[in-house]
């Protein structure tokens, strides 16, 4: 997991696309950074993406050197969709040579193993956020308690780590709003080029309105009420 090749390999070979059709009904998107175009303010669309490509993958893996690749997934026992979505992995990298073990656990004991013992190879799991990218930094801070990969960070890091350090506290204290949405761009490009996490779709949303509501301007973040003061019956 430490290979920049390994983990874009991983990223090639699952199939977004059917993890959508079967776990979201065809009612989500890819995704292959820490935010989403739902974000419209901080959204950095200039990303590095990974669609669906086995003959990359196994190229990567060839440059690897890596041969009888074999880990746990583990993820909720609560969330039949997420065994679901592991399962969908496991197939997909069974066609590069990569044996997957799905594990599921009771959630209580996968956040243990994140956030205490560290003993696991690699989880599927939710997260959520805000609005502002600064919501995140507990997972990509070296020393946020979420911090899901490289836990001796504080100590042996590298310079794209500790430049993601860097953009967070530097946004957090900027107030003009293009110079942040210039720095959080650049975390975006990080994450989706050193891939320490490995993004797979997000859902989408449908609000039924009826006509005679006027000024309806649904948001994935505020539904359809929230500009509730503008709203008007015909």
């Amino acid at each position: 997991f430490l290979d920049e090749n390994f983990r874009k390999a991983v990223s090639y070979a699952i199939d977004r696309g059917a993890i959508i059709d079967n776990i979201y009904y065809g009612m989500a998107i890819p995704q292959y950074g820490p935010l989403t175009n739902a974000d419209a303010l901080f959204f950095n669309p200039q990303i590095s993406a990974y669609e669906y490509d086995p003959k990359k993958a196994l190229k990567l893996i060839k440059k690897t050197g890596f041969k009888n690749i074999e880990f746990n997934l583990l993820t909720a026992s609560e969330s039949p969709e997420r065994i679901a979505m592991c399962n969908i992995i496991k197939d997909d990298l069974k066609k590069i040579g990569i044996k997957v073990n799905v594990i599921a656990l009771q959630f209580n004991l996968l956040v243990n193993k994140i956030t205490s013992t560290y003993d696991w190879d690699c989880i599927l799991i939710g997260l959520t956020g805000g609005i502002d990218p600064h919501f995140g930094k507990n997972v990509w801070a070296k020393n946020g308690q979420l911090h899901m990969w490289n836990r001796d960070a504080k100590e042996n890091y590298t310079k794209w780590e500790q430049e993601i350090d860097d953009i967070f506290n530097k946004a957090v204290k900027e107030m003009d709003i293009a110079k942040r949405k210039k720095l959080y761009d650049r975390w975006q490009k990080i994450a989706s080029e050193k891939l320490p996490l490995i993004h797979l779709a997000v859902p989408t949303r449908k609000y039924g309105v009826s006509v005679r509501i006027k000024n309806v301007r649904p948001t994935i973040y505020g539904g359809v009420l929230h500009n509730i003061e503008e709203l008007s019956l015909k």
